[in-house]
């Protein structure tokens, strides 16, 4: 195809596209941004039409790229407003990460073990390698989590094996 599709074309494949591969968490964000999701796709055809007004385009591989980078960059920007909160409710001292630092495949999942876990302030820790339970005395801002038992040391969050209470 070699033309820009209607608005209500690119609008149900968007819906449908979300219905088969967004998570039910993510749709009333995905409703917010439709709109703008559709401004997007029809940008993109635009700008390829006019640089090769013989391309081929598939709107339905253009709808689900876009679908797709959507869908990663608004679940890391909900996951960093989450840490944001958590580093607010448990009073990190150090600098908190920016976004840029907290995207970084490093420290995001990081906060995805930690998130998974729930490993917060005053829980019981099972760490791999160490066979005590440990008591969770905080998590730094940089994500390491330090226990009341060993003053000296910090665990990364994969180390840790479950959490117990």
């Amino acid at each position: 195809m070699n033309y820009v599709p209607e608005d209500k074309t690119l609008y149900r494949l968007l819906e449908e596209q979300s219905r088969e591969t967004l998570p039910k968490s993510l749709m009333p964000h995905f409703e917010d941004d439709i709109h703008d999701l559709v401004d997007g796709v029809k940008s993109i055809i635009k700008l390829t039409l006019e640089k090769n007004p013989d391309a081929n385009i598939d709107p339905k591989r253009q709808v689900a790229h876009k679908l797709e980078v959507w869908r990663s960059t608004k679940e890391k920007h909900l996951a960093y407003y989450k840490y944001v909160a958590f580093a607010e409710e448990h009073k990190l001292r150090q600098k908190v990460l920016s976004f840029q630092d907290f995207v970084n495949k490093h420290y995001f999942s990081k906060w995805q073990r930690i998130d998974e876990l729930g490993v917060k302030k005053g829980a019981k820790i099972r760490v791999k390698g160490y066979g005590d339970l440990y008591t969770v005395k905080g998590i730094s801002a940089h994500l390491s989590v330090a226990v009341e038992e060993l003053s000296d040391k910090h665990f990364n969050p994969d180390q840790i094996v479950s959490v117990v209470g």
